[in-house]
């Protein structure tokens, strides 16, 4: 009843440490980060493996990369929750994926099911966290992170106004700002918002942590993501983009980055006091960009899964791009629409019930959607016998898929959703 925001309350309470702290490292790669801390390169986290449990919980990044923190936040499968790409899906009864909302998803989370048992709870940054209205505590969304769902706010409202004011908006790249670079003046700029983006987050979990009376504390990094995507050709000597003449600061950028995480979390531990459990969690971690998504449409097309069937479709495939684009150009109205249907290319693939297959995003990892009978507006295929023939085709047809280059499997495996 004071009219404060109860982050400037909690700043009235005497200190008491936290119980159970859960910090996150978006993207951490954990075959770097534990051989650092043996060697004393990370030392908070060698600590934290020398004093605890090192535990490696199976999720389904293989299938569904993108539902790592859903898991993480919920302790369910991204599967069984509904949750696939954290930006946009597809919806059943529906014939194009939208924005995925938060009330599309059950992501009922730990800090919900903790502040409902009268927990105080702190949750900063975790990505893809929905709106946890009516918390028993605080919650800052999508401040600082690098994948964004639900765009940035706070619970309660006017935690945001303070937030802004004590620490402004955050300093690094966000989102698609991580990947606007054409020059080593951008990879300089992005690399210095992300130092800085670390030093501004750990103030800030360490003001939160040290001001109130947490029951649980989850808070997460998300720039070991963002260094990553854009430096690890630079570090990894052996990616065949690497540069050996690349500026030192950009083949340095991932362990200097780790360091200071490094050492955040050494501010954060003690912060925390000498009781508190603390849970480290590394995500989905990070390697070279291999696979290939982004053939499955027209693996499809030629397969005949798609609006089109013969020449046409086959011959739409082989084009060169400057007579498809002039093609684009020429075409209007119902005579592109024919020619995009025959060639199996329409804008909207699933409003053709000549469609039985279509590729929806799904980040590294291809996935198909059968354009089914009964579930989609134009379906095409029967569930039962007709279901499980085109799922064993599909499985049979791009297992044979080759590297034209090497003559080695394009494909490592085919799995039905349904069976994993």
């Amino acid at each position: 009843g004071s009219g404060l925001s109860p982050f400037l309350v909690l700043g009235r309470v005497a200190r008491m440490p936290a119980k159970v702290v859960v910090i996150g490292f978006d993207a951490a790669e954990a075959t770097l980060v534990e051989p650092w801390a043996r060697d004393g390169c990370l030392p908070a986290f060698g600590r934290l493996t020398e004093e605890g449990t090192l535990l490696r919980p199976e999720t389904n990044v293989d299938t569904l990369p993108a539902s790592i923190w859903a898991e993480i936040a919920t302790g369910r499968l991204g599967g069984k929750i509904g949750w696939y790409w954290n930006r946009y899906q597809m919806h059943s009864g529906e014939t194009v994926s939208r924005q995925t909302r938060a009330e599309d998803v059950d992501l009922t989370a730990v800090w919900d099911l903790a502040s409902r048992a009268g927990r105080r709870c702190a949750v900063l940054d975790v990505p893809h966290a929905a709106p946890a209205a009516g918390l028993n505590g605080i919650q800052l969304r999508e401040w600082g992170n690098h994948d964004t769902a639900f765009d940035f706010g706070t619970e309660p409202p006017e935690f945001m106004d303070e937030v802004l004011e004590r620490f402004g908006r955050y300093p690094g790249p966000r989102g698609d700002d991580c990947e606007e670079h054409e020059t080593d003046a951008d990879l300089e700029r992005i690399l210095d918002g992300i130092e800085q983006g670390v030093e501004r987050k750990r103030e800030l979990f360490r003001t939160v942590l040290e001001e109130g009376e947490w029951d649980l504390f989850f808070a997460c990094f998300s720039e070991s993501h963002c260094v990553s995507h854009q430096y690890w050709q630079y570090f990894d000597t052996t990616s065949p983009w690497h540069q050996p003449n690349a500026p030192e600061r950009f083949k340095r950028a991932i362990p200097t980055v780790y360091r200071r995480l490094d050492a955040a979390l050494e501010e954060l531990l003690e912060a925390a006091g000498a009781d508190a459990t603390i849970i480290a969690v590394l995500s989905h971690g990070m390697g070279q960009s291999v696979g290939g998504p982004q053939v499955l449409p027209e693996v499809l097309v030629r397969l005949g899964y798609g609006s089109g069937h013969g020449v046409t479709s086959t011959v739409r495939g082989r084009m060169p791009p400057v007579v498809k684009r002039a093609l684009k150009f020429v075409l209007r109205g119902g005579a592109r629409n024919r020619l995009q249907r025959a060639a199996g290319s329409l804008p909207r693939p699933l409003e053709s019930p000549q469609t039985r297959a279509i590729r929806v995003h799904n980040g590294r990892c291809g996935a198909i959607r059968l354009n089914v009978k009964g579930r989609e507006p134009f379906g095409a295929v029967e569930r039962g016998a007709e279901y499980d023939a085109v799922c064993a085709e599909l499985i049979d047809e791009i297992g044979k898929l080759e590297n034209a280059d090497t003559g080695a499997p394009a494909v490592r495996e085919v799995v039905r959703t349904d069976a994993v």
